[in-house]
């Protein structure tokens, strides 16, 4: 049996923050293929809107079994976040991103499916947004939730 360590171990390659970070303020020549992979680079930059957040900060509450947004105040239900946000006109929070690492097709696919920001065709890379720091990979919410579904 696989431990979350080991699984993140076989699928995150390396860190490619000063990658990303270097070609997100590069000046580039319009209509090249270095301009198109900096405006990739800029858009893995650029902070995630947080949906989920804002609602909860909002007064809703969301329930992880029935994907339903609710309110005390509201006879408004709603399955997504971001929809709820969209109605109630509540704006998403900025969530910052840390760091940028390669990893597999397969983490890739785990990493969209939770909602995280994923990269799938950065230079034939497949590179996540992370937006956790000052802890291990294997330690974050993203990473445990993937974990636990391979092992169900």
């Amino acid at each position: 049996m696989k431990t979350i360590e080991q699984m993140v171990q076989q699928e995150v390659s390396c860190c490619l923050s000063s990658l990303v970070s270097m070609l997100a303020t590069a000046d580039a020549r319009p209509g090249t293929d270095l301009a198109e992979l900096c405006d990739r680079a800029l858009g893995l930059a650029m902070p995630v809107p947080d949906y989920e957040e804002a609602a909860i900060q909002a007064g809703w509450k969301g329930s992880n079994r029935t994907h339903h947004w609710t309110h005390a105040d509201s006879q408004q239900i709603y399955d997504q976040a971001e929809t709820l946000c969209k109605y109630e006109e509540i704006e998403p929070i900025d969530s910052v991103v840390y760091e940028h690492w390669a990893v597999s097709p397969w983490l890739a696919e785990k990493l969209v499916a939770q909602g995280e920001k994923v990269d799938t065709n950065f230079a034939d890379l497949k590179v996540w947004a992370r937006q956790s720091k000052d802890q291990q990979i294997s330690a974050d919410d993203v990473m445990v939730r993937i974990y636990a579904r391979m092992m169900a």
